[in-house]
């Protein structure tokens, strides 16, 4: 299993094939997403920013799935800070 700490790195990792979500336990991100507007807000501005060399709509299909499965937690939403990403913004448990 394997902690990602960027959203957006992560998901292009995911659709990049070097990772399935099913390997991932949870990605820690510096959203801060409490609802679907939130969320498509979100989305919105990674696709134009982030993702826009690519395909939004799939970068925003693996974000849902993740979100549905549970595998995002936005520490900011707890007013606590997102985890430094000094060595990557992967970690392997």
């Amino acid at each position: 299993m394997i902690i990602g700490l960027s959203l957006s790195l992560c998901v292009r990792d995911i659709l990049d094939g070097k990772y399935e979500i099913n390997e991932i336990k949870t990605i820690i991100t510096g959203t801060r997403g409490q609802d679907q507007d939130d969320w498509d807000s979100i989305m919105e501005v990674y696709g134009r920013t982030h993702w826009h060399q690519h395909a939004p709509e799939k970068y925003r299909n693996v974000c849902m799935q993740l979100l549905l499965a549970g595998k995002i937690d936005q520490p900011r939403t707890r007013n606590e800070a997102p985890p430094e990403r000094i060595h990557g913004h992967w970690l392997y448990i």
